[in-house]
């Protein structure tokens, strides 16, 4: 005789309640489970990490605009960069969404801030949209801090702490200006 199987089984692991309205019995929830759940989902998110970072490295700090100093759009590489980034931060923010919707925020044990990896990732989407909010001329910096390149960087800096003197990164050096 077979067993029957919950349909709502596959969201036991998860707290009962998601933001106070999504229960286990939730249609939307369960599908965000089985979503986040499903082996492909992983592959995918990695796929956009390494491209992200592929793309990201291809900015070209040698062409930049003489009124901000932000890198130009006139080098094929960094258009590609400015094209490409409103794609990844709405990716990663789908990618945050389905996993808060799945496990819940942050209250309960087992919650979508209580693991560390997603504490990383909720970090860099929102200092995403940070730096798409912000005016063009002081968006290198939280490029470079969301890219994890150069965390000591910042906008009322003189000098980077990352690098010697000698090798200041382009950021510090466009930002004193």
């Amino acid at each position: 005789m077979r067993s029957r199987r919950s349909p709502y089984r596959c969201c036991a692991q998860y707290p009962k309640s998601s933001l106070g309205c999504f229960d286990r019995e939730s249609f939307v929830r369960r599908l965000c489970v089985r979503l986040i759940e499903w082996p492909w989902f992983d592959r995918v998110v990695l796929v956009l990490i390494l491209a992200n970072s592929v793309v990201l490295a291809l900015t070209d700090y040698s062409v930049v605009d003489a009124e901000t100093g932000e890198p130009s759009d006139k080098s094929w590489r960094n258009a590609v960069v400015d094209k490409t980034e409103l794609f990844f931060t709405l990716s990663f923010t789908v990618e945050s969404a389905l996993k808060i919707m799945s496990m819940g925020f942050f209250m309960v044990p087992g919650t979508y801030l209580r693991d560390g990896w997603n504490v990383l990732d909720f970090i860099v989407v929102v200092t995403g949209y940070a730096a798409l909010a912000l005016p063009s001329g002081s968006r290198c910096c939280w490029r470079l801090t969301v890219a994890f390149r150069a965390p000591g960087c910042s906008p009322t800096s003189l000098e980077c702490p990352t690098f010697p003197p000698s090798a200041q990164c382009a950021c510090c050096v466009r930002c004193a200006a």
